[in-house]
């Protein structure tokens, strides 16, 4: 064997002599992965960054998003799916060995096409959700084992043409969330008696919507903030405005209340055992990069509820799928708005567990406006119209709504 294009033999067999060492290495070391890994005669082809993921135990992290690893992340690889925990006010130890997780192309989902993949408006059968069947990796989540399983049930009626779900079947879709629990967690990997699980709607409500100076505003006022007169508008994006997905302290409180007044809260709960609420989101729920003011509306609550006595731990970045299947078997479930929360939350009550909904925060909506100097916010100029363009007229409850010039 001599090595092409070697200008000295004796350098040439040199090479050669070191580049065959390189690939026994090689080799032996990949046969002794794969041995001490699975102690199966299988091969599992990763590639660099999967392989770094999977020999970490302790800190898992999105890499398609570095700025995410400013709070922890729930990263999944070829093999794991467990979230690296994050405690607030207390350590915490987590198994790193969770059962195999679907063949899903991680790194699409992690892609600017994150976006297109809309669980929540999938089951509740919106039809804008269609355009992620196009997705290589669609036949392989939780979206498409649904409409098989609708399909099923229903001798395709249905299912329309295309493959496109035309009704709202809870029962069929929480049977197959329970069962992918059992597939994909072990019992103590899930939530643990006692836990209070609150989804955040993170991404790009958030990182779309508003500046970051304007994040603290909308987590301590909410709505109160916000114009009647565009309240129930759509902006030049044709999308709802941040206040019917983003929940603040009014919310909370109200969330508060009624765990404290709960019987049922009581009766599952151990007097000594710490309170912990465990913080579900997807900072990367977004067409681009950047994630700061979900970062931050993230801390804002975890701040909140430290000083209300709870240690808090965070499970973000997860894939869809696997974060669906672990908040619906929460106890204790905290919704925000959207169809991903309301999917989640009928299936924590089919499961034997109880939501608290978005409607406690339907007295949000009268509060009047704060005793602040109010900005003009950035959302405000991003095209609001209802029957008409927004002329800009701002009115507060209790005020009355002026909507003409």
């Amino acid at each position: 064997m001599r090595l092409k294009g070697s200008r000295n033999e004796g350098r040439g067999w040199t090479a050669d002599r070191n580049m065959l060492l390189v690939i026994a290495v090689s080799i032996f070391a990949l046969a002794s992965f794969i041995v001490e890994k699975d102690n199966l005669s299988l091969l599992f082809v990763l590639s660099n960054e999967q392989m770094q993921a999977a020999i970490k135990t302790t800190e898992i992290t999105a890499p398609a998003n570095p700025a995410a690893n400013q709070i922890t992340t729930a990263a999944t690889t070829a093999t794991e799916t467990t979230p690296t925990v994050t405690t607030a006010g207390a350590s915490t130890d987590a198994d790193s060995s969770e059962k195999e997780s679907s063949d899903i192309d991680l790194q699409a989902l992690r892609s600017q096409k994150w976006h297109t993949y809309r669980l929540g408006d999938w089951v509740l059968a919106d039809g804008k959700a269609r355009k992620m069947m196009s997705n290589s990796w669609f036949n392989a989540t939780l979206a498409a084992d649904y409409r098989r399983a609708l399909s099923d049930a229903s001798n395709g009626t249905l299912v329309k043409h295309g493959g496109i779900p035309v009704q709202y079947r809870p029962k069929i879709f929480c049977d197959l969330v329970k069962k992918r629990g059992e597939t994909t967690f072990r019992p103590e990997q899930l939530p643990q008696p006692g836990d209070l699980v609150m989804h955040l709607r993170l991404g790009d409500v958030l990182d779309q919507q508003m500046q970051l100076d304007e994040v603290q505003d909308v987590f301590n006022y909410g709505i109160s903030i916000v114009p009647s007169q565009i309240r129930r508008m759509v902006n030049s994006q044709t999308t709802l405005g941040w206040w019917h997905y983003l929940k603040g302290k009014c919310y909370y409180e109200k969330v508060l209340e009624a765990i404290n007044n709960s019987t049922a809260v009581a009766a599952k709960q151990n007097d000594n055992q710490k309170k912990r609420l465990i913080i579900v989101g997807s900072a990367i729920h977004t067409v681009n990069n950047e994630n700061s003011n979900s970062l931050e509306f993230t801390r804002l609550v975890e701040e909140y509820f430290v000083q209300k006595g709870y240690e808090v731990q965070k499970r973000l970045d997860g894939m869809p799928d696997d974060d669906m299947v672990w908040m619906s078997h929460a106890p204790f479930f905290v919704t925000a708005g959207g169809s991903f929360s309301k999917v989640a939350a009928a299936c924590v009550q089919r499961l034997g567990g109880i939501a608290f909904t978005q409607d406690l925060g339907d007295h949000c909506w009268e509060e009047p406006r704060p005793a602040i100097d109010m900005k003009n916010y950035s959302w405000e100029s991003h095209g609001w119209r209802g029957k008409g363009l927004w002329p800009g007229n701002k009115n507060f409850p209790p005020e009355e709504t002026i909507w003409n010039p």
